[in-house]
């Protein structure tokens, strides 16, 4: 038996045509033939449907997965370091440690886990920056006290340029309230006796210009009208860790030496009993009115 076959398709639909034969006795026959029609627009319609539904499920089955690893990740990592951040925004020397602990129970998946080794070395650190600060503010006590034994004081430019950090004895020797106005250098030369503020001045000028060390000797007027002699001392210093360079010095209450001083000299140059001048003063005198004379003639 042949057959043969035909498709003709418009738009949604598909015929199909097949010739229909019969054989009998060595004799073909053409019944007729038979052909088959059918549309596929229920078939795209359920494609349709089927794509919707695959795709809303595994939407919302992506969304419900996506979900619940959030919240696993929130509860068990995100809380915990967001406690954290927290605990080092208010980490403060001054006041006494407060060891960081999680607010979650002890498993056998928790314990030893990273975030316990996060939260141990943040409290081993919280320990040591409170032992360094308070050997810190051990040493600040002591040299401020050493400071006070030896009226000497200490300031500080950082970096160049910036405003001058003075020490606690600095404001004790000078009891000047002029050290803290103006900028740079200002409230300390108003401070010093108007006599001796020129030299200052230049004294200051010279050290921007050639970087050496400056040390001069001058008075200081303090704001009860007492007159104080100091040393004030000055250079720059090279920092390797900020990578700038500063000017540091300090300021000494010589005020008792300078009158040890003087009374030694008046020791040796007047009489102790008539105050008049001796003969090594005389002598000392004629000594100097030569050496000028000579210096004349030649």
């Amino acid at each position: 038996m042949l057959a043969s076959a035909g498709a003709v398709e418009t738009d949604n639909i598909v015929s199909m045509s097949y010739p229909v034969r019969y054989r009998y006795k060595g004799q073909e026959r053409d019944l007729g033939e038979l052909v088959a029609v059918a549309t596929l627009d229920n078939v795209y319609n359920r494609l349709l449907d089927t794509f919707v539904v695959i795709l809303i499920t595994q939407g919302i089955k992506t969304f419900l997965v996506s979900a619940f690893i959030i919240f696993i990740v929130t509860r068990l990592i995100t809380r915990h370091l967001g406690r954290l951040s927290e605990h080092v925004q208010r980490l403060d020397p001054r006041f006494p440690v407060k060891l960081l602990q999680l607010d979650r129970e002890p498993g056998p998946m928790t314990t030893g886990d990273e975030l316990d080794q996060l939260v141990s070395a943040y409290n081993d650190m919280q320990l040591k920056h409170r032992e360094v600060y308070s050997e810190l503010v051990y040493s600040e006590s002591t040299l401020d006290r050493a400071q006070q034994i030896a009226h000497i004081g200490s300031w500080e430019i950082k970096p160049e340029g910036g405003p001058v950090s003075w020490s606690n004895e600095v404001w004790q020797i000078l009891q000047c309230t002029g050290l803290g106005r103006g900028e740079g250098f200002d409230g300390y030369i108003s401070c010093a006796h108007p006599s001796d503020r020129k030299v200052l001045k230049h004294g200051l000028e010279r050290l921007r210009e050639t970087d050496e060390p400056l040390f001069i000797e001058h008075r200081v007027v303090c704001d009860d009208g007492v007159e104080k002699m100091v040393e004030f001392r000055a250079q720059y210093y090279f920092d390797p860790q900020h990578d700038n360079k500063r000017l540091i010095g300090t300021v000494h209450d010589v005020t008792e030496h300078c009158r040890q001083r003087h009374a030694l000299q008046r020791m040796a140059n007047f009489d102790s009993l008539t105050g008049l001048p001796n003969r090594w003063l005389l002598n000392s005198h004629l000594d100097m009115a030569v050496a000028e004379c000579l210096s004349l003639i030649h």
